[in-house]
């Protein structure tokens, strides 16, 4: 399989680039906004309208997008707001032209935070986005990517993410009912390419435990999904 993967830069990115460098089936191609020393084939993009960003999906089968802050954060809420709307627009289109079979599309559990925590939340829940850049613009993006997913572009799996952590990094620090370690997340992104999900797919990732904010059972059931890291035994 020949993958794209955005924010290649990030703590997640580098995750999901060393999990999946270990199949030799694989063939990555790596971009961020930001430069990346890498032995892979790695191509630095603003995916902005134009060539550079058509080049980035030629011959590939499936793009990972992460729009969420790793190194290469947009500094602005303006910056926010572009990279989850006018660049998400310009990869998608691009891969839509190129016959891109699936696209994982990566957004915030951040959008279900205003209901009540006692509320069983799950992803048949509507998300009550805030005007919160970091929180409206993933969402906006997901609208993009359904829109062409719709269209008939290309499969989607959206995958809303809690709050990535390195588990090593908050031992003894408040609990975050949130939390979703990246070697998690990396693990349900990699299972998420080959599985047989259906033409659209929502699935909620988040760290497992008797004070988790919100369920995970669908992506259980889809994916696999069964998180290494109890943080609730490494957290105050």
């Amino acid at each position: 399989m020949d993958i794209l993967i955005t924010g290649a830069a990030s703590a997640l990115g580098s995750a999901l680039v060393k999990r999946l460098s270990a199949c030799p089936a694989h063939r990555l191609r790596l971009t961020d906004r930001i430069a990346l020393d890498s032995r892979l084939d790695f191509r630095q993009s603003g995916l902005d309208h134009g060539e550079n960003t058509r080049d980035l999906v030629k011959g590939v089968d499936t793009v990972v997008h992460n729009p969420l802050p790793g190194k290469g954060a947009a500094a602005s809420p303006a910056d926010w707001i572009d990279a989850c709307t006018r660049c998400t627009y310009n990869l998608f289109t691009a891969a839509a032209e190129a016959g891109v079979r699936r696209v994982i599309y990566l957004s915030s559990l951040d959008l279900f935070l205003p209901y009540d925590e006692d509320m069983v939340v799950n992803e048949r829940w509507r998300p009550r986005p805030t005007t919160e850049p970091a929180v409206m613009a993933p969402y906006l993006g997901e609208f993009i990517a359904e829109e062409f997913c719709l269209e008939g572009g290309f499969d989607l799996v959206c995958l809303r993410l809690g709050h990535l952590v390195e588990h090593r990094e908050v031992e003894g620090q408040p609990y975050d009912p949130l939390w979703l370690d990246v070697g998690d997340a990396a693990g349900a992104i990699a299972a998420a390419l080959d599985a047989d999900l259906p033409h659209f797919a929502v699935l909620h990732l988040q760290s497992v435990s008797a004070r988790s904010r919100f369920s995970v059972e669908q992506a259980r059931q889809a994916l696999g999904f069964e998180p290494a890291v109890d943080f609730s035994e490494v957290a105050k």
